[in-house]
């Protein structure tokens, strides 16, 4: 059996709260060892590394990114810190596992990205969607024509409340639906279908920050919307219909009322661990779940979403 992998947090929000709990059960099949939790608050990086099972806790980013026990950091913090942190755990030789958005900026995903290449190591965006079997059997119903000919695709995403976290509202920590929760299905988008031919995007801004948008990449449609979050795509030769896709635990290709295949599979946080502990062992330079040029595609198609609306965070001014 192989050794576990040695897995520090950096950050101690929401997000690393969820990945701490994931650590600690996937610690009980061997799989992950949870090593460390950071945090500018020591007393919180405790509390949080106790509560988990974590061995150790650090009151400083850098002690954990020079922390030789750690092999793999996953980078929890604010969407404006995902760079300078991504960066600073690649300079010190750990492997990075980011949150969504990668960064803030396409430059930036650029920039990282060819700093992990240089140093050969692993890095990869947490776009957990990709890492679960619902996506992949998606993506292979695309891939060997299931559908036949494509004639629409929509989704429709939407935050049940915008004001649930500063992160989200605080336009110097990049907050917005954009980067928060539009990345999920531009990313499924881009993943099923290529980079687009166009891209059109209108928003609503206010505060310094976006409410939602609708989207179009060349003829595919993403709706901000009011109701369920449903991915839907209609082919000529079947259909398929996806409650909460991005976090699915299942999917039906259907011809008619006749469902042709299936998938099943856990949709949660775990599968990335998972994933990313057998492509870091293997020696892997990146993802084949979430490869950088998709992450550095999707970057682009944010920006361009960014420009077109006119959002500008104060701190590119």
């Amino acid at each position: 059996m192989n050794a576990p992998l040695c897995l520090s947090i950096l950050g101690a929000g929401h997000i690393a709260e969820k990945m701490a709990a994931t650590a600690a059960f996937l610690a009980g099949r061997g799989e992950i060892r949870p090593r460390a939790v950071a945090a500018r608050d020591p007393a919180r990086a405790a509390a949080l590394a106790a509560r988990f099972g974590f061995e150790t806790s650090f009151g400083s980013y850098a002690d954990l990114a020079a922390d030789d026990a750690t092999d793999l950091v996953y980078v929890a913090t604010p969407n404006t810190l995902h760079a300078p942190h991504a960066r600073l755990c690649l300079a010190a030789g750990k492997h990075v596992l980011c949150e969504k958005p990668f960064t803030v900026t396409e430059q930036q995903a650029a920039e990282l990205l060819d700093l992990a290449n240089e140093k050969h190591l692993y890095v990869a965006e947490a776009m957990w969607t990709w890492f679960a079997p619902t996506a992949n059997k998606v993506k292979e119903w695309v891939e060997t024509g299931a559908f036949g000919t494509i004639e629409q695709v929509r989704f429709n995403y939407h935050l049940l409340s915008i004001g649930y976290a500063p992160r989200v509202t605080d336009p110097m920590q990049a907050g917005g639906a954009l980067l928060d929760i539009g990345v999920y299905p531009i990313h499924y988008l881009y993943r099923l279908f290529g980079y687009p031919t166009a891209v059109r995007c209108t928003g609503r801004l206010k505060d310094g920050i976006d409410l939602g948008e609708e989207i179009e990449l060349s003829s595919v449609s993403l709706d901000d919307c009011k109701g369920l979050e449903r991915y839907a795509i209609r082919g000529s030769k079947a259909k398929t219909s996806i409650l909460m896709a991005h976090a699915a635990n299942g999917a039906k290709l259907k011809r008619g009322l006749r469902t042709v295949d299936r998938v099943s599979g856990y949709g949660g946080m775990q599968n990335e661990f998972d994933r990313v502990a057998e492509e870091i062992r293997a020696g892997l330079p990146e993802s084949r779940f979430v490869p950088q040029k998709a992450t550095r595609d999707v970057m682009r198609i944010l920006d361009l979403c960014r420009a077109q609306m006119g959002l500008v965070y104060p701190f590119e001014k």
